[in-house]
This record gives structure tokens, C-alpha cells and sequence, in this order.
């Protein structure tokens, strides 16, 4: 059966490996949206057919990182290999990433947003620390990157630490042809396809552009509801052994899953 098929009988996705980059557990003050729990998180997994995510807490990113990230390390620890927790770093604070890292697998990487912990930049003094620390055992780090400046910006540091790797969220749609200035300039970047609203024929043109390698599939759940992008990715022009690769396979080699 065709991966299109899926969606017009109203079935949830059967032997295609899906990895969702880019989730969120937790409320925010920004998306007052029922059921970001771990338990809700894997009712839609298994009612879309998602088989990983890969998620930050949004309490971590606006008010409290510690708390925050306790929640997300909870979540993958009732869910292990389900959910991976990324860990949420404020450029405000001291972390230390010894004790979320060393000797355990509670989280798989790092979340960057600064835009809102003061609205500071992406490459600002406070965050170099924790892209070093990336640097050196070679760990993922998401990126919102959302406007042309945040991509400028996340593309610098994707440059000065080639050993780590980096997801542009949004980025793909967002900020065009930043986003494919990056993957030519940076081969340990990759875009996500995280968005709530876009144009017909946008995914076939970012692909077209990076490669569909240096594409993956990411929703922003429970921010918003993730069928809607699964959809356009199953609908899409693209080919099946294309679309494969967007919904999980690319995620599976570059976060080593």
C-alpha cells in the first residue's frame, strides 16, 4: 500500500519507521493545550503510528530548567524507547551537563531556545559553554530557528562546532534560503519540518534544494497536533522511499537512534 494511503483511510502509519524530532511535554504560557503529558504523548503516537520522539519540556525553556527538565527526564524514563528527552539550557544559568549526561542515557541532547529566556541570540557568550560541551562528545542540539537572523546565527555555530549536530527547527519554511545556505555551508546540520501553517508545494521545494537527506520530520506536538504534518509528508509529491526517509530514517542515523 502506498504511504498516501494511509492517510485517506483514516490509519494510523504500519511498518515505516517514524522518529518526531521536535515534541514538547509539559505546559507553557504560550500554548494553554490539554494532554502534554508523557501518557498523552504516546496515546497520539500510537494513534498516528509515530514509533519515537525526541522532547524538550516547555516549563524548562520559560520558567524553571531544572524542574523542566526532571519532567522530560521522567518522561523518557516511563517511556525509554518511546520518548528521548532533550535537555533545555538557559544562558543565564551554570549547567552541569556531567550530571545529565555522564554515565546515563536520561537525555539524548540538547534544546536551545533563547528567544525566550531574555530574547538573546543563539550564538550569544552565555551558550557557548553547552555548544562546547556538544562539541566534545559529539551531541545533538536543537535549534529554534525560526526567523533569518536565529538561522545566521545557528549556522555560525554549527561551523565553529563541526563535531556536534545540529536540527534547525522551523527553519526549512521559515527562513529559506538561510536554512539552505546552511546545509551547503555545514554537513552536520539538519531541517525539520516543524510548522503550523505553510504553502502547497513547500516540503517539495525544500528537498529539492538541501537533498532530502539533510530533511526530517518534526510537529512541535503537543504545541499543536501532529497529523497535520504527517499528512503533508504522506500526501506529498515526494516518493514513498523519500518520504521514509523524512519520517524517520534520517533521524535514526543523524541522532544515532
Amino acid at each position: 500500500m502506498d504511504l498516501k494511503e494511509y492517510v485517506f483511510l483514516g490509519k494510523e502509519l504500519k511498518d515505516t519507521y517514524v522518529v518526531d524530532v521536535h515534541i514538547h511535554v509539559g505546559g507553557s504560557t504560550r500554548y494553554q493545550k490539554p494532554g502534554n503529558d508523557a501518557d498523552s504523548v504516546v496515546y497520539t503516537m500510537d494513534r498516528v503510528g509515530v514509533d519515537v520522539v525526541c522532547a524538550s519540556c516547555s516549563p524548562g525553556a520559560y520558567c524553571d530548567w531544572k524542574w523542566g527538565n526532571e519532567m522530560c527526564a521522567d518522561a523518557h524514563e516511563k517511556y525509554p524507547d518511546r520518548i528521548k528527552a532533550y535537555a533545555v539550557v538557559n544562558p543565564h544559568y551554570t549547567f552541569d551537563l556531567d550530571a545529565y549526561f555522564a554515565n546515563s542515557d536520561r537525555f539524548l541532547g540538547l534544546k536551545v531556545i533563547p528567544f525566550v529566556q531574555g530574547t538573546l541570540p543563539i550564538d550569544c557568550p552565555g551558550l557557548q559553554p553547552y555548544y562546547e560541551y556538544a562539541d566534545k562528545y559529539g551531541l545533538p542540539v536543537l535549534f529554534h530557528a525560526w526567523m533569518a537572523s536565529e538561522v545566521k546565527d545557528a549556522t555560525a555555530v554549527a561551523k565553529r562546532y563541526p563535531n556536534a549536530r545540529f536540527i534547525f527547527g522551523h527553519s526549512g519554511f521559515t527562513a529559506f534560503e538561510e536554512s539552505v545556505a546552511a546545509c551547503k555551508q555545514c554537513d552536520n546540520v539538519l531541517l525539520d519540518t516543524t510548522i503550523s501553517d505553510t504553502y502547497d508545494g513547500a516540503l517539495e521545494r525544500l528537498v529539492n534544494a538541501v537533498g532530502v537527506d539533510r530533511v526530517a520530520f518534526g510537529t512541535d506536538l503537543t504545541a499543536f497536533e501532529c497529523s497535520h504534518i504527517l499528512g503533508r509528508i504522506l500526501l506529498s509529491r515526494l516518493s514513498d522511499t523519500d518520504k521514509e526517509k523524512i519520517l524517520g530514517l534520517n533521524a535514526k542515523q543523524f541522532l544515532k537512534l
